[in-house]
């Protein structure tokens, strides 16, 4: 579009005409909001949105289309007059796509430095809000030096992920009964919200840690994806701490469990190749895993890689997937309900037969006594 004229239009509805999807009585109300640097979102006539995009002195219209979530938008039109697009079936797109494709329009002609995050923030962040947050924090510094309640000591935040890092319970629990003056911050008003928050940032912050430590990421993620999850279930600021705390023994045990598999083993520079297939094996055990399968997925060659691993972790590629999928066999017999035939089968084995000799080789158990032992469940 030229600032005042349409140039062109392409539609993609055969059932409505462009007149019907961009009227006249929107075009010049939407012109005026053309004038930012950057690609805007404008609201118009309840859930409708347009895209406009600047490109050299003309712009972009995309729309109008429908947010499939219900978003906070910085432009609006109000006090518009009354068209057939309330009643047209337009496509429904989520945000993050929506922005996506703004952006594949304003760097159709030249690389530019803005990204999503601009968008976002020229879109959806309200301009009060930035100065309500230093307001807040103006007042909440100001309560806390009169009440003479401080935060807790860096330096005890510090001592408690460096003992996750490196493995170290006897670390965590020291660090954990020190004695210091100061309290966490304020983060929700509410009881409840407020250990649930608590809980989500320690929980995030030991995850991290665990990471630093050498656990794997993907595996760090998962597990604190399932502790968030139960966190937010619970229904007292006890039980939420409690989960949280647990969560830091469990990164920490994690950590410990693999310094103690790689003693002994020279210490040797991390290979980006080996954290990329350790990531992609705990991400597809469910898949029959072959040295070769993995080599085409990480676009390797299959010596090569088979070579890499066992020169840094000291065991064969194909050992390693072995354990790694007889670990989560073990998991699955503590805590589902699986039979044995599913497990087998879910984990990419021949038979029940195959996966059993495999799991008491490496254990010593077979799979009864194994879940017979260990599991939550009862039967098989």
């Amino acid at each position: 579009m030229h600032r005042y004229s349409l140039v062109s239009s392409c539609c993609a509805r055969r059932d409505f005409p462009v007149s019907v999807l961009q009227p006249e009585a929107l075009l010049k109300p939407l012109i005026t909001e053309s004038v930012s640097p950057l690609p805007r979102i404008v609201s118009a006539q309840e859930n409708l949105i347009y895209g406009i995009v600047p490109f050299e002195e003309d712009f972009y219209l995309i729309g109008p289309n429908v947010l499939q979530e219900n978003v906070h938008l910085n432009h609006r039109l109000y006090d518009l007059p009354e068209t057939e697009l309330t009643r047209v079936p337009l496509y429904e797109c989520g945000l993050t796509d929506y922005v996506r494709i703004l952006l594949l329009l304003y760097h159709l002609k030249e690389e530019k430095p803005e990204g999503e995050n601009d968008i976002m923030q020229e879109n959806c962040l309200e301009s009060s809000m930035a100065q309500n947050i230093r307001k807040a924090y103006t007042e909440m510094t100001f309560e806390r030096n009169e009440m003479d309640k401080p935060h807790n000591p860096y330096d005890q935040e510090f001592r408690e992920q460096m003992s996750i890092e490196n493995g170290n319970i006897a670390g965590l629990r020291e660090s954990l009964a020190e004695d210091y003056i100061g309290s966490i911050g304020t983060l929700a008003k509410d009881p409840l919200r407020q250990a649930k928050n608590h809980a989500i940032v320690l929980i995030t912050l030991a995850s991290r840690s665990a990471i630093r430590g050498g656990l794997s990421h993907e595996i760090a993620y998962s597990f604190s994806d399932s502790y968030i999850q139960k966190i937010e279930e619970c229904r007292n600021p006890v039980s939420a701490m409690q989960l949280a705390r647990d969560a830091e023994f469990h990164y920490t045990a994690m950590v410990h469990e693999l310094k103690e598999q790689q003693k002994g083993t020279p210490v040797r520079e991390k290979n980006p190749h080996i954290r990329r297939c350790k990531n992609y094996i705990y991400s597809h055990l469910h898949d029959k895993l072959t040295v070769r399968s993995l080599a085409e997925a990480l676009d390797l060659n299959a010596n090569y890689l088979s070579e890499l691993f066992k020169k840094y972790e000291g065991i064969s590629l194909s050992r390693y997937i072995l354990h790694e999928k007889i670990e989560r066999a073990k998991n699955l017999l503590m805590y589902s309900e699986y039979s044995y035939i599913e497990i087998a089968a879910y984990l990419g084995f021949s038979s029940q037969s195959h996966l059993g000799a495999q799991f008491k080789n490496i254990t010593g158990c077979t799979l009864r006594q194994y879940r017979n032992r260990y599991g939550v469940w009862n039967g098989n």
